[in-house]
């Protein structure tokens, strides 16, 4: 048990009233006894007078108040072993304490016997002559300190005690010290009994016999020196190694036996004992190196050629990892690591390594250049003629190979320095090993996590009961967060009777089979979705099954919305088809009308320009239903977007109910340059987007401004006219704002939109130059900004076509029609303009078989888009083909947007149906100006 505060005090105090108590008492007994100054009586008589008594007491106790006054900061250490300030001050005052005793002891021997013979002065009248005086001063000094001294050596033994948690840096009291006291003090005191025996005996004293007493006592220290001598040489090892402190640091060789005793034994055991400790301390230092090592696989690979140099005393250590049959130098010389390997040792290079390696056992040896034991082109790589090479073994395995490198020959390492070595091999490989198995781990892990962080679909792990153990982020939107607390995951099944089927499916996945079913679960933000859930049971001991959600709500919505696109792309095709024939007898009709107006007057000229102003307002309507078809010819002109908004408020005022308040503020004051059909769609598309967003009325206000941008942002610098459509409807969500301009995308109703709509808008802005922001808040509403730059150019004035006086053409034509009405018109339009048609075809390949005659000379063929046989861009590629010159002109009333784009590409002049004489002729200018 250790020394406690109580126990220490209580012995202390003990031990100093016992050295100020029992020497004197043995001092006084031997001036009785041996010298005979005094009688038992007298003795008795001296403590009935005040000075004894009072000087004993006071000694006494000021020596107990003194010393437990001393020991204090000793009692603090003890009661709080960890106060490193009472911890210091104990020791300091253990150093002290050996001067403060015997300065407080000798003074108290030397005053004691002056006490005692004024005591006996004062009891019976004595009165020693001086020599007697010398006698006890020295018979009591002599006696008392021999008797103190084994109390004294006890107290010394007491601090030992108190002072066991505490690591000594050098003795209170050295053995030398006390083998000298020893051997010096107790011949003193044989020689003081026999001397003041004699003296007593003869009473006679004289300077001879002092003289022996002196050489007595001289040759008694001298042995007393030699003793000490010896015990001085037996210890000087072991004084040595405690001066040096730390165990680690002691100098091993320093610490060798210098005699055959017991101490000899001793010091041998202790340097053999520091040896292993140092060694141990050594490799547990170099193992804490390696393992602060990061984490990382490089910095394991850093650490451990780091620490195996530094062990190894070389300049650097090359790692090599065993791949297969092939020996991979992964790290070497400057180099960093390289997975792939700086060198790559194979064949018998890497098998010449492997032999040296077999043995589980085999120490690290030195392998050279010269002698072929080391691979030279390892050497070249790490620039050395000399490597310790040794084996990386993690549970038996071999894994790589270390080689200590140095430039140049070297002797044999020290025999600690070798065991270490292989020892922090064995650390090394463990360590390497376990940090690529991390690595591994660490990827395996990153994969399966991206693998399903990333994927579109949900995932979820359950177990026997159906519970949720794991899901990755689409299972969380899919079904919300809550999904990792659901007691089963059966609990999102929409309704009882598909839980029960569900919970069977799965149940059948925990068999080992793979099972694929549909169902219908309850979304996280409300309302039903329609999933396909293929699951499977996870290899392993706890039984638990995986498996795959697949949302299927946009794969429904997708064959709906394809559906209903197919029916909307059907009724284009009809509206085109009807607007074909419709323009064909427009064209007519219009042809006919103003070819009649010139011939009449009055009355019936007006009736007739009615005729033709109401075919045009019909043609009107046509073109607005090639555009509903995406089957308009684009025709970009110079438009006043003011005006032209303004024009299309009847249009759009229709479009919407009372409901819903239609304002405009139009401020642009400026031009564009815009087909003006896809100008009047992109309104039309987006008042109507903003109608379907208000269900239940509300407000939705056109305006036009002027903006300049001078800084980059979504919108490039520049003068823009920007078009606004605002609305205080629900909003679009953020998350849905990238995908509205997205072809088919559409968050209405089935039956409400095609999803077209807005990807038309975002179309048409970016083929006139400009682009489409939005911004909604879900809540208040939405702004769709149409930016359009702004043209400084003229609009150009439509010159009616009867202002024009018809140009004379002497042009020979060929003629492809299969309209017979529109063929005759055209005709004579053309006879009236002095143009030759001569010939005439109702099918593309006819027209191209009249072409193949030599005899048949013509300048310029007109033809119809669409005919029968082959397309009207056909046969103008055919016709050319053997008549580069030929000019063309394309007409139509109704033609596919691939169609159009390829006539605007090819630089063909074309004129839409249907069209009046004056825009025929002067598209046939324009066919003529082509070439």
């Amino acid at each position: 048990m250790p020394l406690t505060a109580a126990q220490f005090l209580r012995r202390f105090r003990a031990l100093i009233v016992a050295a100020w108590a029992i020497p004197p008492i043995f001092g006084l007994g031997f001036l009785v006894l041996v010298v005979e100054l005094f009688e038992r009586g007298e003795v008795a008589a001296m403590f009935t007078t005040l000075p004894l008594p009072v000087f004993c007491v006071v000694a006494l106790v000021g020596a107990e108040r003194y010393f437990v006054r001393f020991a204090r900061p000793i009692v603090a250490h003890l009661e709080d072993p960890t106060d490193a300030r009472w911890r210091s001050a104990a020791v300091a005052r253990g150093r002290r304490f050996p001067l403060d005793f015997w300065l407080f002891f000798v003074v108290y021997l030397l005053l004691a016997p002056v006490a005692v013979m004024w005591s006996a002065n004062l009891a019976y009248g004595f009165e020693p002559a001086l020599i007697d005086w010398f006698r006890i001063e020295l018979v009591s000094l002599v006696v008392s300190i021999i008797v103190g001294l084994p109390i004294f050596l006890r107290t010394i033994d007491l601090f030992g005690e108190a002072f066991a948690a505490i690591e000594l840096r050098r003795a209170q009291v050295p053995i030398t010290t006390k083998v000298f006291l020893i051997g010096a003090l107790a011949p003193l005191l044989i020689d003081t009994v026999l001397v003041q025996y004699y003296w007593t005996a003869t009473g006679f004293f004289s300077v001879g016999t002092f003289a022996v007493w002196v050489l007595l006592e001289l040759i008694a220290i001298g042995g007393a020196v030699l003793a000490v001598r010896s015990f001085r040489q037996s210890l000087a090892p072991l004084r040595a190694a405690i001066r040096g402190g730390d165990m680690a640091t002691v100098d091993v060789d320093a610490l060798r036996p210098r005699s055959t005793d017991e101490l000899g034994v001793l010091v041998a055991s202790y340097r053999g004992l520091i040896d292993r400790i140092q060694n141990q301390n050594e490799l547990l230092t170099r193992r804490n190196l390696l393992l602060r090592a990061g984490a990382g696989f490089d910095e394991v690979v850093s650490r451990v050629r780091e620490v195996l140099a530094e062990v190894a005393g070389a300049d650097d250590v090359a790692l090599a990892l065993v791949d297969g049959a092939a020996l991979r130098v992964i790290a070497a010389g400057e180099r960093g690591v390289d997975r792939g390997g700086h060198l790559v040792l194979t064949g018998a290079r890497a098998e010449a390594v492997f032999d040296e390696l077999r043995e589980p056992d085999a120490p690290a040896r030195f392998v050279a250049r010269s002698d072929g034991g080391l691979d030279s082109e390892l050497a070249a790589l790490c620039g050395c003629e000399v490597a310790l090479q040794g084996a990386l073994r993690a549970e038996g395995e071999l894994i790589g190979v270390a080689f200590a490198i140095y430039p140049r020959a070297r002797g044999e390492l020290a025999g600690r320095a070798r065991g270490i070595f292989d020892e922090l091999l064995r650390e090394a490989a463990a360590l390497l090993a376990s940090s690529m198995a991390r690595e591994r781990h660490r990827e395996a892990e990153a994969r399966y996590q991206e693998l399903t962080r990333f994927a579109p679909d949900a995932l979820v792990v359950v177990d026997a009961d159906l519970r949720v153990l794991q899901a990755n982020e689409a299972a969380e939107a899919l079904l919300g967060a809550r999904v990792r607390e659901a007691a089963e995951l059966t609990s999102f099944v929409a309704d009882d009777d598909a839980r029960v089927a569900v919970r069977a499916q799965l149940k059948r996945a925990l068999d080992d089979r793979d099972v694929t079913f549909e169902s219908r679960l309850k979304k996280a933000a409300g309302g039903g979705v329609a999933v396909e859930i293929r699951a499977r049971r996870l290899p392993g001991a706890a039984p638990q099954v995986i498996a795959l959600i697949r949302d299927r709500s946009a794969q429904v919505a997708l064959e709906e919305q394809l559906r209903h696109a197919q029916r909307m792309e059907g009724v284009g095709r009809l509206a085109g088809g009807v607007a074909h024939d419709f323009n064909n007898l427009l064209t007519v009709i219009m042809v006919a009308s103003s070819l009649l107006e010139e011939e009449l007057e009055g009355k019936q000229r007006a009736q007739l320009r009615e005729i033709r102003d109401t075919a045009g307002r019909a043609a009107e309507l046509t073109r607005k239903l090639l555009t509903f078809s995406r089957r308009q010819f684009a025709a970009p002109q110079v438009v006043d977007i003011d005006a032209a908004v303004s024009d299309a408020q009847r249009l759009l005022r229709r479009l919407v109910p009372s409901s819903i308040e239609l304002t405009f503020d139009l401020q642009a004051g400026a031009r564009v340059r815009i087909d003006r059909g896809e100008l009047e769609q992109i309104l039309v598309n987006l008042v109507v987007n903003a109608r379907d967003a208000l269900d239940d009325g509300g407000a939705i206000r056109v305006e036009t401004s002027l903006l300049r941008i001078d800084r980059a942002g979504d919108v490039p610098p520049g003068d823009w006219i920007v078009i606004r459509v605002r609305d205080d409807g629900p909003g679009i969500p953020e998350a849905l704002q990238r995908q509205i301009f997205e072809p088919y995308f559409s968050t209405k109703a089935v039956g409400k939109g095609t999803g077209l709509g807005l990807a038309m808008v975002y179309g048409f802005a970016v083929q006139a130059g400009g682009q489409v922001v939005v911004d909604s808040t879900v809540g208040v509403g939405s702004t769709f900004s149409i930016y359009l730059p702004r043209t400084l150019e003229r609009m150009q004035a439509t010159l009616r076509p009867e202002a024009r006086a018809p140009a004379r053409l002497g042009v020979r034509v060929l003629l492809v029609e299969d309209e017979r009405a529109v063929r005759e018109v055209v005709a004579q339009i053309l006879r009236s303009v002095g143009a030759e048609v001569v010939a005439e075809a109702s099918r593309g390949d006819e027209a191209v078989a009249l072409a193949g005659d030599p005899s048949l000379a013509f300048d310029l063929v007109i033809s119809d888009v669409i005919i029968p046989g082959l397309g009207g861009t056909e046969v103008v590629r055919r016709i050319r083909e053997r008549r580069p010159d030929v000019r063309a002109l394309l007409i139509s009333g109704y033609a596919d947007v691939a169609t159009i784009e390829e006539i605007s590409r090819s630089g063909l002049a074309f004129l839409a149906k249907p069209f009046t004489p004056a825009e025929l002729v002067a598209a046939l200018a324009d066919a003529l100006e082509r070439g």
